[in-house]
């Protein structure tokens, strides 16, 4: 249950998980993954409108299972940073 957005993070029962989580490492492994991650999507964006090219091609194009998964990674990440990144909040 996500109850309103805080200066430090988001306020209700979604911050004692986080707390938990970054006590043993978990948020820094996953600030970084979901960085790099939205990293790739971003420049998967560049190919696509510059070039016309999409990286989910080199795994079987958008019906292949591996790039749906990558896509799906990809957005995830993109919420995990807009809610729960670091940097999301220190730019709010």
């Amino acid at each position: 249950m996500l109850v309103a957005r805080h200066g430090r993070g988001i306020i209700g029962v979604y911050d004692g998980v986080q707390n938990a989580a970054c006590r043993m490492g978990v948020c820094n492994l996953m600030n970084k993954l979901t960085w790099w991650l939205l990293i790739i999507g971003g420049l998967n964006w560049l190919l696509a409108g510059v070039f016309q090219w999409d990286i989910g091609q080199l795994f079987g194009g958008m019906d292949a299972v591996v790039s749906r998964i990558i896509y799906i990674l990809v957005g995830l990440s993109a919420l995990y940073q807009l809610f729960a990144g670091k940097s999301s909040s220190s730019m709010m």
